[in-house]
């Protein structure tokens, strides 16, 4: 599962605009097998490959809003094997969601319910595969500073917000739950705190890896190692997540480095990385999938 956000700046995108967009995007961050002509498929544009023994679906979600149009090109491909069908058929699914036409203009202010965090354990076991719907969607508005805003699905149990701990230390986070509390979505997590990298000084001060250090402008942090993407979206997952579930399966690891220049930039940064996972789980009877996305970075010490 590759995912890939933009920014349109000045741009209002309609349904031709947008075919000709999805094609320009499946060349450049999804080339080589030969894709199908983009069709509409319930409110966005879908389109499939079958090629080297690999079955692909793709979709582009797009949201107007003021200054421009934001959006993501999602791509998922699956080996062609016994699962092939019934994957891509629930990831069809999931893509017959999407909307290329922006959300409904109703303004919708839910209350932050805490840093975002240790909750997220909690729905696991009540979060099952499920067919995706004809979903409408409303518009979610930072409550605590009003620093942000996103489309989220009407009807939905959405919190979260942006945690500032002190000016310089910004965590936005969004979590939203179905009415049936069978599928969670959530981006950000308010409880992560900033971290700093291990060094002999910091050690001769007390704070040896694993510590917390406290910086001369008042910032908290951790003092930890680097972490690769994969290494650190996985112990999340598992931690998080895993923890409440009776099995929790890794199912596949993929790196996505055009995803980290653009998440991380290249200005002052020494090692960049972003990677998906995806885990197969059951908990309490039920089963499941969940999929994790992660961008880290090292800056220049």
């Amino acid at each position: 599962l590759s995912i890939f956000p933009f920014f349109l700046p000045d741009q209002n995108i309609d349904v031709p605009k947008a075919q000709g967009l999805f094609q320009v995007m499946l060349k450049k961050y999804a080339p080589g097998p030969q894709w199908s002509a983009p069709m509409m498929v319930g409110g966005g544009l879908r389109a499939m490959s079958t090629s080297g023994g690999v079955n692909s679906i793709a979709g582009l979600a797009l949201s107007g809003g003021n200054g421009g149009t934001s959006g993501s090109l999602i791509v998922f491909r699956i080996p062609n094997n016994q699962k092939a069908q019934s994957e891509l058929a629930t990831m069809s699914q999931i893509l017959q969601s999407f909307t290329i036409t922006g959300a409904p203009q109703q303004q919708q202010q839910q209350q932050s319910t805490g840093d975002g965090g240790d909750d997220y354990q909690n729905e696991a076991a009540n979060t099952v595969n499920v067919p995706a719907q004809n979903i409408q969607f409303t518009k979610f508005v930072d409550p605590n500073f009003n620093a942000f805003s996103l489309d989220v699905p009407a009807g939905w149990n959405v919190s979260g917000g942006m945690k500032r701990p002190m000016p310089v230390d910004l965590r936005p986070w969004v979590k939203a739950v179905s009415p049936d509390e069978k599928i969670v979505v959530f981006i950000g997590d308010g409880s992560i705190e900033p971290r700093y990298l291990p060094a002999g000084w910091l050690t001769w001060m007390g704070c040896p890896p694993g510590a917390t250090y406290k910086t001369s402008a008042g910032l908290v942090t951790k003092v930890l190692y680097y972490q690769s993407a994969d290494k650190f979206v996985r112990q999340y997952a598992e931690s998080r997540i895993g923890k409440a579930c009776d099995t929790f399966e890794l199912v596949n690891v993929e790196h996505h480095p055009d995803l980290a220049r653009s998440i991380n930039g290249t200005q002052g940064v020494v090692a960049s990385d972003a990677a998906s996972v995806k885990y197969n789980f059951t908990a309490k009877g039920n089963a499941g999938e969940a999929y994790f996305l992660a961008a880290t970075k090292k800056g220049k010490t």
